[in-house]
């Protein structure tokens, strides 16, 4: 069986993965640019993404799910964090 990581990669996947379970937000590489990135059911987080980016509160961002049907337990959360932002 292959890998899915090497280790030292593995090291750096655990340790955002980590990062990201305490709150906070990370630098993540796109094939263009880095990206910001959080948990979604963290509103702290989502928070700490729009200041960070300046990002407009009318501006949404995007969110990334395992599957289609797991929008539903975000889009209520990430409406609260909005009307609370």
């Amino acid at each position: 069986m292959v890998p899915l990581f090497f280790p030292a990669v593995l090291e750096q996947v655990n340790q955002a993965s980590e990062s990201l379970l305490n709150g906070n937000i990370i630098a993540v590489p796109t094939d263009t640019i880095y990206g910001v990135a959080g948990l979604a059911q963290n509103s702290e987080a989502v928070k700490r993404i729009y200041n960070v980016k300046r990002r407009s509160l009318t501006n949404p961002i995007a969110i990334s799910v395992g599957r289609v049907g797991d929008i539903h337990k975000y889009v209520s959360l990430i409406i609260a964090c909005y009307l609370q932002i």
